[in-house]
């Protein structure tokens, strides 16, 4: 299946189509968090804008979407969403490991990302990537889990 995904960075053009990702692959964790995940409320159009939203297509049509930015010395990913129909395919991971490709181009020697606590298998799906947790905090309203990954 991931043989047929191209990944490109996303325009602004793109945002409608990000927002319908968004909004498919987070609902839900809406029941499991108690509310809308953060992604849910993020205004896409900036991080478009700045390039910072790496999109995954299949025949042209958004299946997924990553957004990553890069911090001093490390590339942090924001937010990765699969469309319902794409996961469980191995989209997520390529991704991911478009991530570390993106962080090794650009010099740095982490990946960061944080998930929503109450998402355990998310922590864990990210452990098995070779993530390790390094904080646990509440931020921005949300129970949060701080990890990276040397690369």
């Amino acid at each position: 299946m991931t043989d047929q995904i191209t990944i490109r960075v996303g325009s602004i053009e793109d945002l409608l189509a990000v927002q319908a990702c968004i909004a498919a692959a987070y609902a839900p964790y809406i029941s499991v968090i108690g509310k809308a995940p953060a992604a849910m409320r993020t205004d896409f159009a900036p991080h478009l804008m700045q390039g910072n939203v790496q999109i995954a297509t299949c025949d042209g049509e958004l299946v997924g979407l990553m957004v990553t930015i890069s911090g001093p010395d490390y590339l942090e990913v924001r937010s990765v969403a699969v469309m319902p129909s794409f996961q469980r395919r191995g989209l997520g991971r390529r991704l991911m490991a478009w991530a570390e490709e993106q962080a090794r181009s650009l010099g740095h020697r982490t990946l960061r990302l944080y998930t929503n606590a109450k998402l355990q298998d998310l922590v864990t799906m990210y452990e098995g990537m070779g993530f390790v947790t390094r904080e646990k905090k509440h931020d921005g309203g949300y129970d949060r889990v701080f990890m990276s990954k040397n690369i």
